[in-house]
Formats: structure tokens, sequence, C-alpha cells
């Protein structure tokens, strides 16, 4: 179970509504993301706040403890890799090449876990405490998935067993990228993780 540094919320104090409290917040939590991705769980709101470059009491009006950081951070990460992966189904809605369809996933889902390498297992183990964060994130596989039986329907349509195949590449994919300790998210990564996927979906 992740660290709880106190009895306080652990999700923002409020939502910003202008356009420079919002600018504040976003520059707070990729500050947050910086500070955790080098010093782990040791990170404090002073040192992100320094990060930042605001006082702590600017600091506390949105976030009351670090918990409530890297609830932030965990939330930030999901709805962006959505964003992302929606972005590459869209794009190859009518898609018949599995090749060309696993390259945008897997692009989409490496190009959000590239920074912040450190940051990775730290988020994954809060979104796991946090069922709102842990929800999305089934959303998204979910539809993931989804994507790739459909794809299957169209490319592959003697494939019996298109809905199991789909889980086994997520699970994979999911693997690999918050659980494989040492391996560095480079285009040779990319390269053989789009290859594993597409050999076994067309074998």
């Amino acid at each position: 179970m992740p660290t709880r540094t106190t009895d306080a919320p652990d999700r923002a104090r409020k939502q910003p509504k202008q356009a420079r409290s919002r600018q504040l917040v976003a520059d707070i939590v990729e500050a947050a993301a910086r500070v955790f991705d080098r010093e782990g769980l040791d990170a404090t709101t002073n040192r992100v706040a320094v990060e930042a470059g605001v006082s702590v009491g600017s600091l506390y009006q949105y976030f009351p403890n670090k918990q409530a950081l890297l609830h932030a951070l965990a939330e930030r990460h999901v709805d962006s890799a959505s964003e992302m992966l929606e972005r590459a189904a869209t794009l190859h809605a009518d898609a018949t090449d599995v090749e060309a369809f696993m390259r945008a996933t897997v692009e989409a889902v490496v190009k959000e876990h590239r920074d912040h390498p450190h940051l990775r297992p730290l988020l994954r183990s809060v979104g796991v405490a946090l069922p709102d964060v842990e929800r999305r994130l089934h959303a998204c596989i979910t539809k993931v998935q989804t994507n790739i039986v459909s794809l299957l329907a169209r490319s592959r349509p003697e494939v019996t067993n298109a809905e199991l195949r789909a889980r086994l590449v997520t699970s994979a994919i999911d693997g690999l990228i918050h659980h494989a300790d040492g391996i560095e998210f480079d285009d040779e990564f990319e390269r053989e993780l789009v290859a594993l996927c597409t050999r076994y979906l067309e074998h």
C-alpha cells in the first residue's frame, strides 16, 4: 500500500477556476512530477514549492499534502494516456493493418511514460489505492481492448478468440511498461514491443 503522510484529505482542496490559477496548479503538478521522479516518497511539499517557484502557502491552497500531489499526478497521467490512445484509435478507426494500428497504440503509451521514468512505479502504486483513478485506468485499457477486437474483426475474421488476444496484448504492454525494471523506453524498445504485439495478433 502507498505511504500516507497525514490523515488529511488526499485530494486537491479546490479546483482552480481562473486561467491564472489553472496555470499555477499545472506548474505545481509538473514540478511535483520532477521532484517525485528524483526523490520518490522522500519528496516534500516544501521542495515541490521551491521547484515550482511558488510559496508553500500557495501550494497548500490547492494541495494539503504530498498525497494530494500524487493523486493529481496519477489523474493527469491516466487522463493524458487516455487522450493519446483515443487519438491514435480515431486515426486508425478503419485500419486493417495490424502493425500500423499497434505502432500507433504503442507510440501513444510509450510517449506518455517516457518522461519521469522513476515516477512510473510510484504512480502505479498510488493509482491502485485510488478507486477513481483505477476505474479510469480500467476504462482506458478496456477501450484499447475493444479497438483491438474491432481491428481483428476487420483484418483477421477467422480469429475466434479475439477478446482473449486483446486482453493478453494489453496485459503484456501494461506489464512491460509498469513492471519491467531496467528497461529504457527508447526507439528500440518501442519497435520490439510493436513487433511482439503484431506477431502475436497475426499468428
